[in-house]
This record gives structure tokens, sequence and C-alpha cells, in this order.
């Protein structure tokens, strides 16, 4: 049970640096000096359609990740351990 909490809590950071990081991005759009920050980058690809008569199934996979969520993230691999481990202990 305790790894399950640990792992549940990698998660909640994880999500938690995206949502900041869209936030800086969405910053960035308004401050001239922070336009790098809402740069992003498209990446996935289109909808597959898969037909079987009984089921019709369709698949897309689409990213839209900007350079504030990248930042985000390399900052949660590093403090990700630590914050989990304060809060597991």
């Amino acid at each position: 049970m305790e790894k399950f909490k640990k792992i549940l809590l990698y998660i909640l950071v994880y999500v938690v640096a995206l949502a900041v990081g869209g936030v800086l991005a969405a910053i960035g759009e308004k401050i001239t000096a922070l336009g790098f920050l809402s740069t992003a980058m498209d990446w996935g690809f289109n909808t597959i359609h898969l037909d079987l008569k009984v089921i019709n199934l369709a698949l897309a996979l689409q990213f839209h990740i900007s350079v504030g969520q990248i930042i985000m993230l390399v900052v949660c691999i590093f403090t990700a351990p630590k914050i989990v481990g304060k809060l597991t202990s």
C-alpha cells in the first residue's frame, strides 16, 4: 500500500508541474519578455479509424506542449523525490 501511495504522489506532482507550466505559458503570452515560455509544439498522430462491423474504434494521440511545461517537468524530475519523500515520511 505504501508503494501505491508513492506512485500516486509522483503522478500528482507531475500533473501539478504540467499545470503550473501551462499557467507559465499563458502568462508568457501576455508579457513580452516571457514570450518564449508560450512557444509550443504539437506532436502526435491523427485519428485512425478501425471499423469491425460490430464496433467502430477511433484512436488518436495528440500532445501540445510548451516551453514552460518542459521547464517545469525538468524541475519536477529533480524535486519530485524530495517532495514525495517528505510527504510519505
